[in-house]
């Protein structure tokens, strides 16, 4: 009796074991699965904040929902929320944010789009559908039902379409704008229509596209105008006999606003070959001998773009006094070439002189920036990590003269960028920012507001270098 009432305690007692043990496998199993839809909610919280955001978007009515969805674009990065933008001038500018020209229909912001290829630093100062502020608008019967960033570039296109039949007038409505960034920029779209008279009656209309520019007030749109000039001479079939209005443009460009106009100018097709380019280069006048050196960054990116394998052999034939500009020229241009990889660029670094080497690492900090924009999993932390110590601080610094291209010229956003990197660094990418301060929006306020923006245990090093750096502006 005992031994079987000991057998059926052991089997009472196997059994509760039994169902204990499967309580707790039930439990690990329902944190296995709790634990995996929480993997699952972490991975798919931003798909279902962007869907919420989309349907926020579709109830809202008229400029809220075209703002709605370009800001929702731009957090998703995901061109297929353009899509739902009805305004067709807004629709276009989120076409132009991602470089896909061809979808837009309005012919200035596709020039415009076309154009921020070649000219990035154009974002800087570029009407921006966000920002956009209506108070200033002159009113016109065929725009005056819109709002924003469309009604202004309706007032754009008839400005347009006016000046077609009275150039005066359609000049007049652009001085309309309060705001001499909307004229300046309106005023820009105008000068387009002139250039195919360079071709008929060249020297007239140098001449009266020169008293143009100079007039226009906003300074980055006077320069821009200024370059068109010059970059449209340099493809008339006998550029060669307006070398002398080619350079007088681009140093006005440059006086107006920096932004480079020579060294762009001369990548272009006029001449044929280095040799003919140097030539062009070497023939500079001595009155604008301060662009000389940018001519020698252009050729350098131009022999480049005539053989990728030219390892600065090229560079070697010109005068040894603007050596280093031609150098600078054919790194930028590989830097840009998508066909160069960072490693290769970082093997050219290698093999080039000391004297070179600050220049070289910094443009493997513009390649990076340029590889990020075309990959947006590349981890620009790792970019500067591989090469030698004493110059990680030239790639940082790249990284920061480039970050608008990634920011679109938002200045507080290429501050947050350098400030993710190793603390070791962060100084050397806000230098660079500063470096290139002239391609942010911000840039025409005084110093001590420009450094405000910046971390506070960087003012110091900004008042320092700012007031410099500003006078080149």
């Amino acid at each position: 009796m005992k031994k079987n009432g000991e057998s059926e305690h052991q089997k009472f007692d196997s059994v509760l074991k039994q169902h204990t043990h499967n309580k707790q496998l039930v439990f690990v199993i329902i944190i296995l699965v709790l634990f995996y839809l929480l993997i699952y909610f972490v991975n798919t919280n931003a798909e279902v904040s962007l869907g919420l955001k989309k349907v926020q978007c579709l109830i809202s009515i008229g400029e809220n929902r075209d703002l709605c969805f370009l800001n929702l674009s731009e957090k998703a990065e995901n061109i297929d929320f353009c899509n739902g933008i009805n305004g067709k001038w807004t629709r276009d500018y989120c076409y132009l944010e991602y470089n896909q020209c061809e979808f837009i229909d309005d012919f200035n912001l596709q020039y415009q789009c076309n154009r921020i290829k070649m000219r990035p630093h154009m974002l800087a100062f570029i009407s921006k559908s966000s920002d956009v502020s209506e108070d200033t608008f002159v009113d016109i019967d065929e725009c005056i039902e819109l709002k924003g960033y469309n009604r202004l570039n309706c007032i754009y296109g008839q400005a347009l379409y006016i000046s077609k039949e009275n150039f005066t007038e359609g000049v007049e409505l652009c001085k309309q704008f309060e705001n001499e960034l909307y004229s300046g920029e309106c005023e820009y779209f105008l000068v387009l229509s002139l250039m195919p008279y360079l071709s008929i009656n060249t020297d007239e209309t140098i001449s009266y596209i020169m008293d143009y520019c100079k007039d226009i007030k906003n300074p980055s749109w006077g320069s821009e105008c200024y370059f068109l000039l010059a970059d449209e001479l340099s493809y008339l079939s006998n550029s060669d006999d307006y070398d002398y209005e080619i350079v007088l443009a681009c140093s006005l460009s440059d006086e107006s606003h920096p932004y480079a106009c020579i060294s762009h100018v001369v990548i272009n097709p006029l001449y044929k070959n280095f040799s003919e380019t140097n030539i062009f280069c070497e023939s500079i006048p001595e009155e604008f001998s301060s662009q000389k050196s940018e001519c020698y960054v252009g050729l350098g990116s131009y022999s480049i773009k005539q053989d990728y394998n030219d390892s600065f052999k090229s560079c070697n034939l010109i005068d040894i006094n603007y050596l280093e500009d031609c150098v600078k020229g054919e790194l930028h241009e590989l830097a840009l070439n998508s066909k160069i990889s960072l490693i290769q660029l970082k093997e050219m670094c290698d093999m080039l002189d000391n004297q070179f080497m600050e220049i070289c690492y910094n443009y493997i900090g513009m390649k990076s920036v340029f590889q990020k924009r075309e990959n947006n999993l590349f981890d620009l932390n790792n970019a500067c990590e591989d090469i030698p110590k004493e110059y990680k601080k030239d790639c940082y610094f790249g990284i920061g003269s480039f970050s608008n291209i990634l920011t679109k010229a938002d200045l507080s956003k290429s501050i947050e960028m350098c400030t993710n990197f190793n603390a070791t660094y962060i100084n050397d990418c806000l230098s660079g920012i500063l470096d290139t301060i002239g391609k942010y929006k911000d840039s025409e306020q005084d110093s001590v507001e420009i450094c405000n923006y910046f971390p506070e245990e960087f003012h110091n090093t900004c008042r320092n270098e700012i007031k410099g750096l500003l006078k080149r502006i």
